[in-house]
């Protein structure tokens, strides 16, 4: 079953954007830390959260080995949200602005996977798999804040006044008439991680992992586009999906309603290549590739990625 850098793409952009919302609607009651500080009342929805909710709601309900596809209610973006069967039951069980945000984040990636889908960019994926994608995303987004030593959960100024308050937003239930916000929901960081989400997840990767582009170098990430990084994550998750035969066996793969003929589709954008920059990114691989097996001290191999810099910068 294919998952393409694209789909990858959705899920990160829904999630971001599905905060930015929570950023706008203002702080809710629903998001209030209590276990920070006695005194606070509401905060914002940050990615964490809205990841940890979404993976704990979606449904674990794969198609019927005899049901088209088609026909199932089962695949994100084949059929309007209103029709889809993504919840479990445990949605009943978080608290509703909990359970709005990740109705808004679901809705808003049923739109994109279906617009994917009609283009031809992505067949429909059973939203048990959308599942299984958000975990390992979650997993791999916290380890990856908790070495970040910028998180305003450690470096926001507390309010001299009430103890574990970070931020005070006016019209709120407070006999002070304030929304009071602890750290770990304010508004710096929820901007802080839709932040640290996307630079992780579309623009460098985990340049942890010897296998990302720009591997070890986070300055490397720059040669690579952020669909080559894109690509990388959803080669990552390929091991996870299981194949077309597994689910529905002879059945073709699932197309929406009214699918468009290929000259309606989406028009596939052809950009010149410039062959200098193109060189000389194969030359930065390369040299990233090999290093361990030369006799090569860092300080001559940093001297050459910023000969190689001020290359590409001229070009």
């Amino acid at each position: 079953m294919k998952y393409s850098g694209d789909m990858h793409r959705a899920i990160i952009e829904s999630l971001v954007e599905t905060c930015k919302q929570s950023l706008d609607d203002g702080p809710k009651a629903g998001f209030a830390v209590g276990n920070a500080s006695e005194h606070t009342n509401g905060g914002y929805i940050t990615i964490d959260t809205l990841l940890h909710c979404l993976v704990r709601v979606l449904t674990d309900e794969r198609p019927g080995n005899q049901e088209d596809p088609e026909l199932g209610p089962l695949f994100c973006g084949l059929v309007n949200f209103e029709e889809s069967q993504h919840f479990n039951g445990s949605i009943s069980n978080i608290n509703p602005d909990l359970a709005h945000y990740c109705r808004l984040c679901l809705r808003n990636l049923n739109q994109k996977a279906h617009l994917l889908g009609v283009w031809d960019q992505q067949e429909y994926l059973p939203w048990f798999i959308i599942k299984i994608v958000m975990r390992i995303y979650s997993e791999r987004f916290k380890n990856h804040i908790s070495l970040c030593d910028s998180d305003p959960y450690h470096s926001s100024e507390r309010d001299m006044v009430l103890e574990g308050i970070v931020e005070r937003v006016a019209n709120g239930p407070s006999t002070c008439g304030e929304w009071l916000i602890t750290a770990s929901c304010s508004s710096m960081r929820v901007i802080w991680m839709n932040s640290i989400l996307e630079e992780y997840f579309i623009n460098t990767g985990d340049i942890s992992d010897p296998s990302c582009p720009g591997w070890r170098v986070a300055s490397l990430a720059r040669y690579f586009t952020s669909e080559d990084i894109c690509t990388w994550w959803a080669n990552e998750m390929i091991d996870y999906i299981p194949p077309n035969r597994e689910l529905w066996q002879d059945f073709e793969r699932p197309q929406p309603p009214n699918h468009p003929p290929p000259s309606a589709r989406r028009p596939v954008v052809v950009e010149p290549v410039n062959e200098t920059e193109k060189k000389l990114t194969e030359i930065l691989a390369f040299i990233e590739e090999n290093r361990e097996n030369w006799t090569m001290n860092d300080g001559a191999y940093l001297n050459i990625s910023g000969l190689m810099k001020e290359a590409f910068d001229s070009v």
